[in-house]
């Protein structure tokens, strides 16, 4: 089993936002065989459990970061891009739990 991380962001106010994320990111790590080891999770404007998750990536705590979606990450496309980077430099396999159509 490899060990995994989840990222969970919510962009507004919405009740129970991150909650359902982190049982969601949670489920499909049961079904792929993820083993959570560390949640990350932060509200509008707060980009500092993002920066702890990069940081522990490049550690290698983790092998697999999970996500709801890759806008979690950001919706700037420059900032998406240097976030993707560092995660696929420090060898993290990037998993969302909702597929692109």
């Amino acid at each position: 089993m490899k060990n995994a991380a989840i990222y969970a962001y919510q962009a507004s106010p919405e009740k129970n936002g991150l909650e359902k994320q982190i049982e969601n990111c949670k489920k499909y790590c049961l079904d792929n065989s993820l083993t959570v080891i560390a949640v990350y999770q932060e509200e509008v404007g707060n980009r500092k459990e993002r920066a702890r998750l990069l940081k522990s990536a490049k550690a290698g705590e983790f092998q697999v970061v999970v996500v709801r979606d890759y806008s979690r990450f950001s919706r700037d496309v420059a900032e998406f891009s240097i976030v993707i980077f560092q995660l696929q430099e420090s060898g993290i396999d990037i998993q969302t739990i909702q597929k692109l159509p």
